[in-house]
């Protein structure tokens, strides 16, 4: 199951590509799954959660958006930051409408959290990616969730993949050939 797939899927297609049973990803973007798959919705939360918790799922894979994580937002000209490493729960001199992006980031990262322990509880593996720029693993219940597993934390080139792309990621995975 691919959490967090972003608009085209590459993890899902990939392992489609490979022969394997897989799921709609569950995303908030509407091309992916449509609503009942949409994580920002109750029902599609609720259809993760029961997916999770039901011993199918062999692999729960997610790349939560890191966009209001992210610490590039503390370069010159970017866009303002709504939280801080010393502040993860929000920046003490942020503006009002900030709360609710603030909150909606720190929930779905939660969430995403919660659905990929059920998976590991019923005998799953699985993979959590976000840039090293992230503050994600900041969050004491992610941070405390990939070390109780005793997740392998590696960096991924995407250029790798994708010389057009220079991006690179943190993957954490409970799946050792992952890393290959």
């Amino acid at each position: 199951i691919d959490i967090c797939s972003g608009k085209d899927a590459p993890l899902s297609n990939a392992v489609r590509i490979l022969g394997a049973c897989v799921l709609a990803p569950f995303d908030a973007h509407p091309d992916q799954g449509g609503r009942a798959h949409n994580i920002c919705e109750p029902e599609g939360q609720d259809l993760l959660f029961r997916l999770a918790w039901s011993r199918c799922i062999a692999f729960a894979h997610s790349a939560p958006p890191c966009s209001d994580m992210s610490m590039i937002k503390f370069f010159p000209g970017g866009p303002q930051p709504i939280r801080s490493p010393s502040a993860l729960d929000g920046c003490p001199d942020q503006a009002p409408w900030a709360n609710a992006p603030l909150q909606d980031s720190s929930t779905f990262h939660l969430c995403v959290i919660d659905a990929l322990n059920a998976v590991w509880c019923c005998g799953g593996h699985i993979g959590w990616e976000n840039p090293p720029t992230s503050m994600a693993l900041l969050f004491d219940e992610v941070s405390a969730f990939l070390r109780r597993i005793k997740a392998v934390i590696f960096p991924v080139a995407r250029c790798k993949f994708d010389p057009s792309i220079g991006k690179s990621y943190l993957l954490a995975s409970t799946f050792p050939p992952l890393r290959r």
